[in-house]
């Protein structure tokens, strides 16, 4: 695994001072958001054998800059991601993402 998701799984908190669920149904798909402090961890994950395209509406972030890490055809790849766009993830089968913001 590279580095990034390493360091990004050793920062996770094992404790929440708040919890959305942003999307999803029941054996398909789902989106979380949970925060730490001012910091929002968001994890999206693919239950199903097709890719699935979402965009997340981050009006509830308060920081402006984070990151997401997601996966490609040729694995793990970071992306910086910002509050002023709306985020479009793809999600491939049995895949996921996370984000920290």
């Amino acid at each position: 695994m590279p580095a990034y998701v390493v360091d990004y799984l050793k920062d996770i908190p094992t404790n929440w001072d708040d919890s959305k669920f942003i999307d999803g149904y029941p054996g398909k798909y789902i989106v979380m958001a949970r925060k730490k402090d001012n910091v929002w961890h968001i994890v999206g994950v693919n239950g199903e054998n097709t890719t699935k395209e979402m965009e997340i509406d981050l009006s509830f972030v308060t920081n402006s800059k984070g990151f997401i890490i997601s996966e490609n055809e040729k694995g793990f790849q970071q992306n910086a991601v910002s509050k002023s766009t709306k985020l479009k993830v793809t999600m491939k089968p049995h895949g996921g993402f996370v984000v920290k913001i």
